[in-house]
């Protein structure tokens, strides 16, 4: 890492960009798999190590976190995963899967309202899958920031989607809806703590 003056001291070029926030954020693609796996690694503190090491002493937490991005389908899959890149390097990431569930089953639970018609059309309900699919979004993406704040986020994000749920169960046939609402709710109150 480069170090550069500043006023303010020696600071490193990372963190200028990190004060300057100058990270485009992006899909993962299979190329990123490796450093995706190297940083959830780090992020994890040598949790999954500890773990590991009670199951099977010679298994790598870095070779079973590369095995668990480089999957097609899943929750850690690398298709499922927002980066942050400075320099051709992934300086962040954010495991996006329940957003993009919600956003994908929005989506199609909004075409198949306006096709049914009736109560599937009404106008608060309608609101409250559209709003259920913004707050996902930006939940992910206050994640992705690191902020302290996304807490906040993912507790609303949590009761909406839990409002989100209880509404299309109510109108009825729209159970993958209601299946991708209760797994974000669940999750966003993990992560509100």
């Amino acid at each position: 890492m480069t170090s550069a003056g500043g006023s303010g001291g020696t600071r490193t070029v990372m963190e200028k960009a990190f004060a300057q926030r100058r990270f485009p954020i992006r899909r993962a693609t299979s190329g990123d798999i490796r450093q995706i796996a190297k940083l959830a690694n780090m992020a994890g503190g040598d949790t999954l190590s500890v773990i590991l090491q009670g199951i099977d002493p010679t298994v790598k937490a870095v070779r079973t976190y590369r095995e668990m991005v480089a999957a097609p389908t899943g929750v850690y899959s690398y298709r499922n995963c927002l980066v942050a890149v400075s320099r051709g390097v992934i300086v962040g990431l954010a495991n996006a899967f329940h957003a993009r569930l919600i956003e994908s089953e929005t989506g199609t639970a909004m075409t198949h309202c306006l096709e049914t018609g009736g109560k599937h059309i009404e106008p608060q309900h309608f609101r409250l899958m559209m709003a259920c699919a913004e707050i996902c979004r930006t939940a992910a993406h206050f994640m992705l920031l690191n902020t302290p704040h996304h807490k906040h986020v993912c507790g609303e994000c949590a009761g909406i989607c839990t409002e989100c749920a209880k509404d299309c169960e109510r109108i009825g046939g729209m159970d993958d809806c209601v299946k991708a609402c209760k797994q974000c709710a669940g999750s966003c109150r993990a992560m509100a703590g």
